[in-house]
């Protein structure tokens, strides 16, 4: 299945890691909000492989608060879409 994990660690300081499992090859996006809805970060479309993924973040010009992370995948093969959306707390 396509999973999009909980990020480690949570809260977190500056960095954190955001894993991902991807049932076939799909066109991805990985999409940071904060909690205002304000677009933060945003990965772009990029075909990635099936298999387990690990993107490493840094938000250390970011101020205190709750992000909402989203990942979209589209696989090319099945015609599945997948959209998750989770939260996470940056506190300095």
């Amino acid at each position: 299945d396509y999973q999009l994990l909980q990020n480690f660690p949570n809260p977190f300081y500056a960095e954190t890691s955001i894993k991902y499992e991807l049932k076939d090859d799909a066109k991805v996006s990985l999409i940071i909000y904060n909690s205002l809805g304000e677009l933060i970060y945003n990965s772009g479309e990029a075909v990635k492989p099936k298999g387990i993924h690990n993107l490493n973040l840094s938000m250390e010009e970011f101020p205190s608060g709750i992000y909402f992370y989203q990942l979209k995948a589209n696989s090319a093969s099945n015609k599945d879409f997948f959209v998750s959306t989770k939260k996470m707390m940056l506190v300095k």
